[in-house]
């Protein structure tokens, strides 16, 4: 049977029966208590536990979510479906992943036409191809095993192309005319700054679409992982 108590801040919480007397921490207001060892009054305060370390188990649920019909009689089968990847949201992983390879495309655009043969290109065509073949490399890896923590780490990839190329657009802005640019951008000094703006401003948004996707996702997440935990 479920002990259902209150955390210290006053939340109605419940846990079950075998995690009478052990660490939790309140899903609500996060603060560390002791799980009271019964059941015999549901209006029970838990006792705080300060020293709690933060390795301890979050097992405490939140219990308005338990009072839905059929909450506390979810079968082992619905818990396993649980687990399962949402489609839904690996179709937007996917789309995600199509946009992004999109973008990586273009940014190796202007290296692959003006410079085909790398052996005789200058040293910004082979680099932007290479921060292009990874950005692919990636998201192919992405969109293959779709997930929050894949899609979070494609946001700081793109987020780290997005940093290189306003470095290079501020070294084209503020270089003297009269001075040679590194990796023969000198050849392309009129051009350069637009191209890399370009490439920020598409870089930028994708970055923001894989923070946002994963953020929303990270939370659907968690809110599962609360809700299942009487079951675990």
């Amino acid at each position: 049977m479920p002990i259902t108590f209150r955390c210290p801040s006053g939340h109605k919480l419940s846990v079950a029966d075998n995690l009478a007397s052990r660490k939790a921490r309140c899903p609500v207001c996060r603060t560390k208590m002791f799980v009271p060892p019964d059941n015999s009054d549901p209006r029970q305060i838990a006792r705080p536990a300060p020293e709690v370390s933060d390795e301890a188990l979050e097992q405490a649920v939140d219990m308005d979510e338990l009072d839905r019909p059929g909450q506390l009689h979810r079968t082992a089968a619905a818990s396993a479906k649980a687990k399962r990847p949402d489609p839904g949201k690996t179709q937007t992983v996917q789309l995600l992943a199509l946009a992004l390879a999109a973008v990586a495309l273009f940014n190796a655009g202007p290296a692959v036409v003006k410079h085909a043969n790398l052996f005789i290109a200058p040293d910004w065509a082979r680099l932007a191809l290479l921060l292009a073949c990874l950005q692919l490399v990636y998201v192919a890896w992405m969109a293959s095993i779709p997930d929050w923590s894949t899609v979070f780490v494609g946001m700081l990839v793109f987020a780290s192309v997005c940093a290189l190329y306003a470095v290079a657009m501020a070294v084209v802005m503020f270089t003297p005319l009269d001075t040679p640019l590194p990796l023969g951008l000198s050849d392309v000094r009129q051009s350069a700054a637009g191209w890399c703006f370009a490439v920020l401003a598409m870089n930028g948004m994708m970055t923001y679409a894989c923070g946002r996707v994963a953020g929303k996702w990270r939370r659907a997440h968690e809110v599962a992982r609360v809700r299942m935990a009487l079951t675990q």
